[in-house]
């Protein structure tokens, strides 16, 4: 996601290089398959793309003239584990915290992040809407604090959620 601290870049102008320069961060590594197994993954994810792309009027979306398109949805799918790509920031701006970190008390996290991030799926979850999670220092200690004044967590404890 664009001004996304850790997330990644690419500077291709091609779908297919996009998908690899993202496999090469997220995993599994193209590198890594075997021809057979790198050919099926590749092939798996740009069925969801054109899938996807048909679903929101986008003409042929194979053309590398989409990679962006592509690139935003790709990273969407990455992140999130999710092959609809409905919640894309329109701007970087868009939004206060980094767009690539949700609160686990957000309805906009999905149920896997926040079980690593919290160990269980919260039993309250709020409507963050287009606030994420910043990055903090607090002491020694360098993490990510939600930005939601409504989030619960901070209604429950007095004090903004933070991962470290």
């Amino acid at each position: 996601m664009p001004g996304c601290l850790g997330c990644p870049t690419s500077n291709s102008t091609t779908i297919s290089g996009v998908w690899t320069d993202f496999r090469n961060h997220y995993g599994p590594r193209p590198g890594s398959m075997s021809d057979v197994h790198r050919d099926e993954v590749y092939t798996e994810d740009l069925s969801f793309y054109v899938e996807w792309a048909d679903d929101h009027g986008i003409a042929n979306p194979l053309n590398d003239s989409n990679y962006v398109v592509f690139r935003k949805w790709f990273s969407w799918k990455l992140v999130y584990g999710s092959n609809s790509g409905e919640n894309l920031p329109t701007m970087v701006r868009d939004h206060v915290g980094l767009s690539c970190a949700p609160c686990p008390y957000s309805t906009g996290c999905s149920d896997i992040r926040a079980i690593h991030m919290i160990g269980s799926v919260p039993a309250v979850q709020t409507d963050h809407g287009v606030y994420y999670m910043k990055v903090e220092g607090r002491g020694s200690a360098w993490g990510f604090a939600c930005t939601y004044p409504g989030c619960p967590y901070l209604e429950d404890t007095g004090r903004n959620y933070f991962y470290v």
